[in-house]
């Protein structure tokens, strides 16, 4: 009884060592031949794997060159869109200036001829009134004064456009009307993207349930980075929210009471799954069929609960859509309050420098008339 599956001797150094451990030839070429149909099939899994790999890098290259091209199509669209809307108010608002303009030059304009008309009456008068005090006597002042000083308080309680009945900013609210006219067009309120990791899990536990081998862990490899990006992101949503009262408050606390379970069942899944290819590919021992079949069971359960937790907050969204336009109104609302109370503001201040002036001029009007009746008064 000769293993010819093995060498007679074995070369340790200068000595030659004759095996103790012979079998028939029939066992021998048995074993052989089961060692080679594992070898084999390994091999073959290799190679089917090697052809999946292809043809999804194919296809993921296809996909990448027809999603650039949409990306830049969608690119070169939204571009053009905003130049329209952003010329459409731009017309708008200079429309919008040169009205505002027009309208304030021509009050203006109308105030400012009528009392450059009234300065060379309120002139003469004060010369006619100098001249009267000086030369006349006693007996023509009080004769022709009365006159005289029904005439300037004529003057005086006519009604003169001193004050300005506009003020002098032009304001379009141009920040507020552009802002107005491109948010449709850049707001979008979230990014209806599918659950890429779902199919990855379902084939990986399909593989595992027909007893098939692999090389690497493709379910690991794909579900991971996924899982840190999702955690990353959450953990920034909840330092920026932590203190925060509103709607979406409540709602990140709802969803972060929901998705921390299902975090934890994935976790759970994946652990199993990992350890199945584990069992197949290093340990080299078929997982029982039960078990296979109850992780597949929990992974269909698990993606039938992922759905309606998606679903569940893709409802929400009426409700935050509504909400966030609130607070976008609310803030717009806000600006245009207080652009207002600047104009206030302004205006008051340009009133007082108009009521500073008229009571300057007051003041010197009624100080050369009190000179000129000391002047003439009886002593």
């Amino acid at each position: 009884m000769i293993d010819f599956s093995r060498p007679f001797f074995q070369n340790d150094g200068n000595s030659f060592v004759i095996r103790g451990h012979c079998l028939d030839l029939e066992t021998a070429y048995k074993q052989s031949c089961k060692k080679l149909d594992l070898k084999v099939q390994a091999f073959r899994e290799l190679q089917n794997s090697v052809r999946e790999g292809i043809l999804l890098f194919r296809g993921l290259v296809e996909e990448i060159k027809t999603n650039a091209v949409k990306e830049r199509n969608s690119i070169i669209d939204l571009h053009t869109d905003l130049i329209e809307r952003l010329d459409e108010t731009r017309l708008m608002l200079l429309q919008k200036v040169e009205s505002q303009y027009t309208e304030k030059e021509t009050a203006f304009k109308h105030q400012l001829k009528a009392l450059s008309a009234l300065v060379p009456t309120l002139h003469t008068h004060l010369v006619i009134s100098s001249a009267f005090s000086g030369s006349a006597n006693k007996f023509e002042f009080l004769d022709m004064s009365y006159v005289l000083m029904d005439r300037l308080k004529s003057i005086v309680q006519k009604q003169h456009p001193l004050h300005a009945t506009l003020s002098g900013q032009i304001d379009s609210g141009y920040k507020a009307e552009f802002f107005k006219s491109i948010e449709p067009l850049l707001y979008v309120p979230i990014q209806r993207a599918t659950f890429n990791t779902t199919p990855s899990v379902t084939s990986g536990v399909a593989a595992v349930s027909t007893g098939t081998s692999c090389p690497s862990s493709p379910v690991i490899s794909k579900i991971t980075p996924t899982h840190q990006r999702r955690s990353n992101g959450l953990n920034g949503a909840k330092v920026k929210f932590i203190d925060a009262k509103g709607q979406f408050a409540e709602h990140c606390c709802e969803f972060e009471s929901a998705h921390r379970d299902l975090l934890q069942k994935f976790e759970q899944m994946k652990s199993q799954c990992q350890e199945l290819q584990r069992d197949l590919t290093m340990r080299r021992c078929l997982a029982k069929k039960d078990k296979v079949l109850n992780l597949g069971q929990k992974t269909e359960d698990l993606q039938s609960t992922l759905d309606k937790h998606y679903s569940t907050l893709e409802n929400k969204l009426p409700l935050l859509e509504k909400h966030w336009e609130e607070t976008l109104d609310r803030i717009v609302n806000e600006q245009d309050l207080y652009q207002a109370q600047l104009q206030d503001v302004m205006r008051l201040k340009q009133e007082s420098q108009h009521l500073r002036l008229i009571t300057s001029q007051l003041v010197s009007f009624v100080s050369s008339i009190a000179a000129v009746t000391e002047r003439l008064a009886p002593k």
